[in-house]
């Protein structure tokens, strides 16, 4: 069995109600598995409240493979009711059989000023809101690992996350540049 959602039909596929509600979308069962496919759509997530999955925000639970294919992710939060904290996760789609592709962002979104970054694990597609680093690079003259008077701060410098530990600078991860100062958030 196959659930297909397609740009050509709405393309929309929001777990809850058409209202924006939040709510969980259940697909198949253990005993009648279901593959999730979406062509060229959205998935529509929306979080309020205290984040409960399934209550208060929008959670795809697949008894199947879900293809995510190019599609698109929406986000819509409600800031008056509930503003994830930094390093907080919801789980926005879980599935007994796995998750194949990725949305188009890819890694990273941006919603409202906060960063959250995607994460495709074998059975589910999380969000994780960002945590703000800030800092000086400087020169360290001395080596001790503390910045002296005499430490200038480093101007232009790139600094990212390297969210796969790579020690190299890949084109989804986010990044800043060192002011005048060597400052950078």
């Amino acid at each position: 069995k196959e659930v297909t959602i397609r740009e050509t039909f709405g393309g929309v596929l929001q777990p809850g109600s058409l209202n924006g509600t939040p709510g969980r979308l259940t697909v198949g069962s253990p005993q009648s598995p279901t593959e999730v496919r979406l062509y060229g759509g959205t998935f529509m997530f929306s979080a309020r409240g205290s984040a409960v999955p399934g209550t208060d925000y929008g959670q795809l639970v697949s008894y199947g493979d879900v293809h995510l294919g190019q599609n698109a992710l929406y986000l819509f939060l409600d800031f008056d009711t509930y503003v994830p904290q930094p390093g907080e996760s919801l789980t926005i789609i879980s599935t007994t059989g796995e998750i194949k592709g990725q949305f188009i962002q890819g890694t990273s979104m941006t919603v409202g000023g906060i960063t959250y970054k995607i994460t495709y694990n074998k059975n589910s597609v999380v969000l994780t809101r960002s945590t703000a680093l800030h800092g000086t690079a400087f020169q360290d003259h001395d080596a001790d690992g503390f910045r002296d008077a005499v430490d200038q701060g480093l101007v232009g410098r790139t600094v990212f996350l390297d969210g796969n530990n790579n020690g190299v600078l890949d084109g989804s991860e986010q990044r800043t540049f060192t002011d005048a100062a060597g400052r950078f958030t």
